[in-house]
């Protein structure tokens, strides 16, 4: 203790600092290292941050590095992300990287990290964010080959959208939701065929589906409402077959029952259409991930928006991927659980379109009304 005092000089700060590490480091016992890392972290909050010793450094690693200790710093850290930036330099060892990494991404927390350590300076942040990003190990999607998609009932109702104007074309993807003799209903991303003042972004003549037996251009696209802010953007097409003897043997699956996605996350699959260089059409992709409600706080920005109406993924957002389906399967039941929309730039995060409230009753309303044209026809 008399060493910590003796470190200290003249500088006030640092020496409450050092006192508070030693205090807490010097005598604590197994039995209260979470009490003795509360305390620090307590008097992190409070003194401002300044250098310390190699011993020092060493002591708060070892402390740290327990997996409850973590899960303290790790909460700390989203509540104080300046001060956690401030004092990422006391940790050195490769171990405390690789076990904060492991945490954060298998706890959900991984695009606030991002967020957070995006932009500075130090050599720790990167560190500290490649690591994370390596535990994400983001893509790994499996591409669906025409075969498989054509075995599995599942696949059927992923439908490839696009549209044209003078100037350019954009690609998305559509789910189908409802079918009569002659016609389908689909959703999608509303962003794909709306502006941002609700008016189509191309006449309905240059909107197009791929539908069986060819291209299709949609005939009706409603609510026709802004898709901003996100949790407005979806929207309902029908369209007609290009043949009415068409019939598709499986239709999207029913919504999600439960009200909410636990804060821990879901694993769902996400089935899109992605076209590289290499591909002469778009082809279809499924890859596996986690979902998490947006209000949790896993990005700062979505956690703003109404509570429960949007999830964030850990699958690729990408261009082109606006209105592919996230899935969730439970004991061999595939469930619609939420409809690709966005991504966020800074971290890669996936933005989904929960099924829920106004949009699941809008896919209730569009299956009567095709399902009422043929009893009435």
């Amino acid at each position: 203790m008399n060493n910590c005092c003796r470190a200290c000089g003249r500088n006030i700060l640092r020496c409450l600092a050092l006192l508070s590490v030693c205090l807490v480091l010097s005598c604590g016992t197994a039995k209260d290292e979470i009490e003795s890392a509360s305390k620090v972290l307590d008097r992190w909050g409070q003194v401002e941050a300044s250098p310390v010793s190699t011993v020092h450094q060493k002591q708060i690693s070892q402390l740290f590095l327990d997996a409850a200790n973590l899960n303290l710093l790790l909460s700390w850290a989203l509540k104080h992300p300046a001060q956690f930036l401030q004092r990422l330099s006391y940790f050195k060892e490769a171990a405390f990287y690789h076990s904060f990494a492991e945490l954060v991404v298998d706890g959900g927390k991984s695009f606030a990290l991002i967020e957070m350590l995006i932009g500075s300076p130090s050599l720790e942040a990167e560190r500290l964010l490649k690591a994370i990003r390596a535990r994400e190990d983001l893509d790994a999607r499996i591409k669906v080959s025409a075969q498989t998609k054509a075995s599995a009932i599942v696949l059927q109702y992923i439908i490839a959208l696009e549209g044209e104007t003078a100037t350019t074309t954009w690609r998305g993807a559509a789910l189908l939701v409802a079918q009569n003799h002659c016609q389908v209903a689909l959703v999608t991303a509303g962003h794909n065929v709306l502006d941002g003042q609700g008016e189509l972004r191309a006449p309905l003549s240059q909107l197009y589906l791929y539908l069986p037996g060819g291209k299709q251009s949609i005939t009706e696209v409603f609510p026709q409402t802004s898709s901003i802010p996100s949790a407005q953007d979806w929207t309902i097409l029908i369209a007609n077959k290009n043949r009415c003897a068409d019939q598709f043997d499986s239709l999207a699956p029913e919504p999600w029952p439960l009200q909410q996605i636990p804060e821990k996350g879901l694993d769902v699959s996400l089935f899109c259409f992605h076209q590289s260089q290499s591909d002469v059409i778009p082809s279809l992709y499924a890859e596996q991930c986690r979902i998490y409600p947006s209000e949790t706080g896993v990005l700062k920005y979505y956690a703003n928006q109404p509570a429960g109406k949007l999830g964030i993924h850990t699958c690729q957002s990408v261009t082109g991927s606006s209105g592919c389906p996230v899935l969730y399967n439970d004991g061999g039941q595939n469930y619609f659980l939420g409809m690709q929309i966005e991504g966020d730039r800074l971290t890669g995060a996936g933005i989904a379109r929960l099924v829920r409230d106004d949009f699941a009753k809008a896919i209730r309303q569009v299956k009567a009304r095709l399902a009422q044209q043929v009893s009435s026809g």
